[in-house]
């Protein structure tokens, strides 16, 4: 899963649309929260999902647009979704 988060915090480094990626303390809270949503689903391991599930909640804060908006609400729409699209293009591990 270490492998899969840290796909996933690259790409939002590369991603054009967002000015800055997620730094290495973001990938640690995305492993951590995983973790956490696992534990509390009565398993002492993560699956992708937990990743998935996780990452618009602890990541979307930690992004901002290149190109600003003047409405807060549909710059987080537009983070997220950014976000669903970098999650969907990284192959889930097996």
């Amino acid at each position: 899963m270490l492998d899969y988060i840290l796909k996933i915090i690259t790409a939002t480094r590369t991603e054009a649309e967002f000015k800055a990626g997620v730094s290495v303390r973001g990938g640690l809270a995305l492993r951590v929260a995983a973790q956490s949503r696992a534990l509390m689903l009565g398993r002492d391991f993560v699956i992708p999902e937990d990743v998935q599930a996780m990452a618009g909640a602890v990541l979307a804060h930690r992004l901002s647009l290149a190109r600003q908006t003047s409405d807060a609400l549909e710059e987080r729409r537009t983070v997220l979704a950014g976000l669903r699209r970098i999650i969907n293009a990284v192959p889930v591990p097996e």
